[in-house]
C-alpha cells in the first residue's frame, strides 16, 4: 500500500483489536469447535449460544437481518492486532502518524466528543451500556473543559502509557470497539500547492 501511495499521501489501516476481540474470539473458538468449517452451522451456533451478543450486534448495526451475525460468527479467518504493532508498521514504512479512530489518547476522546458528527457515532452505542456511560462522561468533560471543534486538528502520537490505557478501555467496551483505524502520511509533498510554497 505504501509503495503505491504518492508522496504526501495518506495511508489508513483498519484492523481488529487484539484486546477488544479477546472475549469474542473465545466465543468464536467454541463455535468453531462445535460447527467446524460449516459457515451455516457457525452462524446457527453463534445465534443459539450467544443471544445477548447477537442482539447487541444487530442494535449496533441498525440491521434486523442476520448478516452481521454471519460476519461475526462465520468468518473463515480473522487476524487481530495491537496499536503498538500498527504503529511499528508505520515506523518501518516511514509513515508519520496523523491520528486514529478510536482515538489513542484520552484528551483526543474528549475532543472527539465535542464534534458535531459525534452524535452519529453515539447512535452505534445502542445495546452497549458501558459505551453509552463512557460517551456521557466524555461529553461532560468536553463541556466542563470548554473544548471547541477546530477547523484543523493535529493529533500527537500516543505515548506507550496512552496506548495501554486506551486498549484497556477498549477491552471493557468489547465488541463495540472491535476495530480501530490509524492514519499516516507518506514522506514527501502532499500537493502541488505545497510544492510551490516551499
Amino acid at each position: 500500500m505504501v509503495r503505491v501511495c504518492k508522496p504526501g499521501g495518506v495511508v489508513i489501516v483498519s484492523v481488529y483489536s487484539r484486546y477488544c476481540r479477546c472475549i469474542h474470539r473465545w466465543k468464536q473458538r467454541l463455535i468453531n469447535w462445535l460447527a467446524g468449517s460449516d459457515i451455516e452451522q457457525r452462524y446457527r451456533w453463534g445465534k443459539r449460544l450467544f443471544p445477548i451478543t447477537a442482539r447487541q450486534l444487530k442494535l449496533r448495526a441498525h440491521d434486523k437481518s442476520d448478516a452481521v451475525l454471519y460476519d461475526q460468527f462465520s468468518q473463515p479467518h480473522e487476524s487481530v492486532h495491537t496499536v503498538g504493532e500498527i504503529l511499528n508498521w508505520y515506523d518501518q514504512a516511514d509513515l508519520a502518524y496523523l491520528g486514529a479512530f478510536g482515538p489513542l489518547r484520552i484528551r483526543d476522546y474528549v475532543y472527539t466528543a465535542c464534534l458535531p458528527e459525534y452524535k452519529r457515532i453515539e447512535t452505534t452505542f445502542a445495546g452497549y451500556p458501558v459505551a453509552r456511560l463512557a460517551s456521557s462522561v466524555l461529553k461532560g468533560l468536553a463541556k466542563i473543559c470548554a473544548v471547541k471543534p477546530r477547523q484543523s486538528q493535529t493529533f500527537p502520537r500516543p505515548s506507550k502509557l496512552s496506548e495501554i490505557l486506551v486498549q484497556v478501555g477498549w477491552f471493557f467496551m468489547g465488541l463495540r470497539f472491535s476495530c480501530f483505524s490509524i492514519a499516516g502520511r507518506k514522506a514527501g509533498l502532499a500537493s502541488g500547492r505545497e510544492a510551490g510554497a516551499e
